[in-house]
């Protein structure tokens, strides 16, 4: 099976929708982000993955901090849902995963526009 390290599969004209698919390889992790005002679908194509969802809250110092909620496990066939503003990170735990990300808008616009958080 071949694993691109990262391929555009579609991106809508109309609606900005991308769908993209990567690998992640052992041990690579994504620190805690979210996507700004974009949702995401993540779909386990092959591999396994950890994902981890956070609240922020502002601590006692008046500092943000998150607090981890859940921890999973997705394997081949699993999905996840993130919306706009949900903090999430992940991490491959098998020597590679195949990764489908089907976002509601350019990520990378996203990002270089500010809306994107990352902790």
């Amino acid at each position: 099976m071949e694993y691109p390290s990262e391929k555009i599969l579609y991106r809508d004209p109309e609606h900005n929708y991308v769908l993209l698919a990567y690998t992640e390889t052992k041990g690579q992790y994504r620190s805690p982000l979210n996507h700004g005002a974009g949702w995401v679908i993540y779909a386990v194509q092959s591999g396994l993955m950890e994902m981890g969802s956070y609240s922020e809250i502002i601590n006692r110092s008046g500092e943000p901090e998150l607090i981890q909620r859940e921890l999973v496990q997705m394997s081949s066939g699993d999905c996840k849902v993130y919306l706009p503003g949900d903090v999430h990170d992940t991490r491959c735990v098998v020597e590679r995963s195949l990764i489908l990300r089907l976002t509601s808008c350019d990520l990378k616009v996203e990002d270089r526009e500010g809306r994107m958080r990352r902790y």
